[in-house]
């Protein structure tokens, strides 16, 4: 490996969770859950944690077709916002694949949740980010740019004047509003 390579470490958790007509019971949480969210894995398992309860209000729509039991998608992305152990917003990428439990009559859903800032790769192209770079320096205008994950790719420093502490529009890269 040289020195000039980026290890880039995703921060992501596993659930395996069984859904029934009235209610969602973890039946298994990765070890990286701690480091995503900030609760313990046995915290899910033993219920004192809710994963639904954690989830931004606003996107309940996306939560409530996750934790049915009735299979319109068997698999999908999507991305949500989760409050963390610490009480701050996390924006999270999502992939799910839910299949029939015939034997134990349920839906097993099974979750992959990845931290949205930790999927983000800053890009090293030379010689299209001069232009580039020096369009966001010297505009007066609001700009942004985010990938699909909501995290932050692009800004002018205009932006800066609106978003404390950062200093400079580079400050603001690979993070998101929260």
């Amino acid at each position: 490996m040289s020195p000039n390579t980026k290890i880039i470490t995703i921060i992501e958790t596993n659930f395996s969770i069984a859904i029934t007509n009235d209610s969602a019971t973890v039946l298994s949480v990765s070890e990286g859950v701690t480091k995503l969210l900030g609760f313990e894995a046995d915290d899910f398992l033993s219920k004192k944690v809710s994963l639904h309860k954690l989830i931004h209000p606003d996107d309940h729509d996306i939560v409530d077709g996750l934790f049915s039991n009735k299979i319109e998608e068997e698999s999908g992305a999507f991305n949500i916002r989760i409050r963390h152990a610490d009480g701050r917003i996390r924006c999270i990428k999502g992939h799910f694949d839910k299949a029939i439990d015939t034997a134990q009559n349920c839906v097993i859903l099974e979750l992959l949740l990845q931290d949205a800032k930790s999927l983000w790769q800053q890009r090293d192209d030379r010689s299209s980010m001069a232009n580039f770079n020096a369009m966001m320096d010297n505009t007066d205008d609001y700009i942004y740019f985010k990938d699909c994950n909501h995290v932050f790719t692009g800004a002018s420093q205009t932006i800066v004047s609106i978003t404390a502490p950062s200093e400079y529009w580079t400050d603001l890269m690979g993070k998101t509003d929260y």
